[in-house]
């Protein structure tokens, strides 16, 4: 009884919390070991045994970890079955979460595809030390294999209530900081990957790289594998985040709130007749399919001109690309006013009336994760901002007004969810908050879209900040913000999809 008393009493006898700050130490020791030598690793046989060892490691306890979890999981779902009122998820967008998280694991899987193809070349080739080789080989497939396993156990126990155990934390969190050393591995040693720099060339007939780094780069299938990298890699990021996300908010030391639970409804006294609701449904749904109708044919006329002049400017051909560039600030900070526009209607809509009574006022994980995002995202166009303002090179007043009108736009985008997440169920369907909710939804879809490919081919002539910082500081910023921006993006279109099915 005295056990029962103080858990009911919040107090965790059973270390979970232990756990929990057991992990951040360990992240912290795995992400100064990678920093010191995850850049040298190409070079160094020391940096690259250790870095490989590390990786491999994380992995290999992160299959463990899930795999340990995965019959608790089994035994909890098992009960839910049983239970229809309470196997239903209360996430409507969750089926839309699970869609996207498979396909950053494919993209994912198919990059490391091709490394996996380039170490066998290699080893049949005889052209490098096949021991290394085997090994790159080896904790590929690990990779492969903790990609598989983590995205089967996130469909499979994305609603489970596991127990409140040390065990379970530790499990949880093993897989996430295995994510994490992952990503922060393959971000530090990209900034001195001679290949995103395009000076791999000049290395090639001398002494300066080990031979198996040789033979990767002068492999055909490196060759084949140019063209479809630059847009798989950019996925490695979001899975992990958006994966990790999955696992946090199945942590035992979360309340149920993170849950989302969705409240119930309001009974007020009245009696339905089924005939009523069956023509209120028809109507209904009548009335959502035309509001999906007109948010995309004006997504499109907002949205797509953009699209093309972003895809002109980045696709080799002898078009003016200052008069491209000019006219893509332009359009961008037009959508981005017009973005403005509709945040603050329905802001003002919502706060207007939506419910007050169901409100909740803790964090949940995902309001952490676009929190997170958000940060990177003004962090970026921030550095944008000073460096127009600084600078006052060609176009710096519009790229400075573009900038600005990101920033808030992000501030209230961001404002506008948590306030929606907030708020319980209307008792009646908010249908201009709702409209605004989808487009909003398309538009950041489509600048998810623009985003990604934007990253992926740079125009190095119109960067502002590579006069101000410099090319090398740029790009090393660079690589680490710009993924967050791509990332807040697509978050924000899924949780805006989610608060359009909420308020409908």
């Amino acid at each position: 009884m005295e056990g029962i008393s103080r858990q009911l009493q919040g107090k965790y006898p059973d270390g979970r919390i232990a756990s929990a700050i057991f992990c951040a130490f360990v992240t912290s020791i795995l992400l100064v070991i990678l920093e010191a030598f995850s850049p040298i690793q190409k070079q160094t046989d020391i940096a690259h045994v250790l870095v490989w060892v590390l990786q491999v490691s994380s992995m290999t306890l992160g299959i463990i970890a899930m795999s340990l979890i995965f019959w608790t999981a089994y035994q909890h779902t098992k009960c839910k079955t049983e239970n229809e009122s309470e196997s239903r998820s209360d996430d409507p967008s969750m089926g839309l979460k699970l869609l996207f998280l498979w396909f950053f694991a494919f993209s994912l899987l198919l990059q490391t595809s091709f490394s996996l193809a380039i170490d066998l070349d290699c080893l049949f080739k005889g052209e490098a030390r096949p021991f290394p080789l085997l090994l790159s080989a080896f904790s590929t497939l690990i990779s492969m294999t903790f990609t598989i396993v983590q995205v089967g156990f996130i469909s499979y126990a994305r609603e489970a209530d596991l127990p409140k155990t040390s065990k379970a934390v530790l499990c949880l969190l093993t897989v996430v900081v295995a994510n994490l050393a992952i990503w922060f591995n393959s971000f530090v040693r990209d900034q001195n990957n001679l290949f995103a720099i395009g000076n791999i060339s000049q290395y090639l007939n001398q002494s300066l790289l080990r031979n198996e780094t040789l033979c990767f780069w002068k492999s055909p299938i490196q060759k084949v594998a140019e063209g479809l990298l630059p847009y798989l890699v950019p996925a490695r990021l979001e899975f992990g985040l958006f994966a990790s996300s999955f696992l946090l908010r199945l942590l035992p030391i979360c309340s149920k709130s993170h849950r989302q639970r969705a409240p119930a409804h309001k009974f007020d006294g009245r009696v339905n007749d089924p005939r009523n609701d069956s023509n209120v449904t028809g109507r209904d749904n009548a009335e959502m399919r035309q509001e999906k109708m007109i948010a995309i044919i004006i997504s499109i006329i907002l949205n797509f001109p953009v699209l093309i002049v972003t895809f002109l400017i980045f696709i080799p051909r002898s078009y003016n690309l200052t008069s491209l560039y000019s006219t893509w600030i332009g359009l961008r900070t037009l959508n981005s006013f017009l973005f403005i526009t509709l945040l603050l209607y329905g802001l003002h809509n919502l706060h207007k009336e939506s419910s007050t009574g169901n409100c909740q006022t803790q964090i949940t994980i995902m309001d952490s994760v676009l929190l997170f995002s958000t940060a990177g995202h003004v962090g970026y166009f921030s550095i944008g901002l000073l460096s127009s303002l600084l600078c006052k090179c060609t176009f710096y007043g519009i790229v400075s007004t573009k900038n600005a009108l990101l920033i808030l736009n992000s501030i209230l985008q961001t404002i506008f969810i948590l306030q929606g997440r907030r708020c319980g169920k209307p008792d009646h369907p908010l249908k201009w908050a709702r409209f605004v909710c989808l487009l909003l939804s398309i538009t950041n879809f489509y600048w998810w879209i623009e985003s990604s490919f934007t990253d992926i081919r740079k125009h190095n002539n119109f960067e502002l900040e590579d006069i101000l910082l410099g090319k090398k500081m740029w790009t090393i910023i660079n690589q680490f913000l710009y993924p967050m921006v791509t990332f807040y993006e697509f978050i924000c279109c899924i949780e805006l999809y989610r608060l359009y099915k909420v308020l409908g």
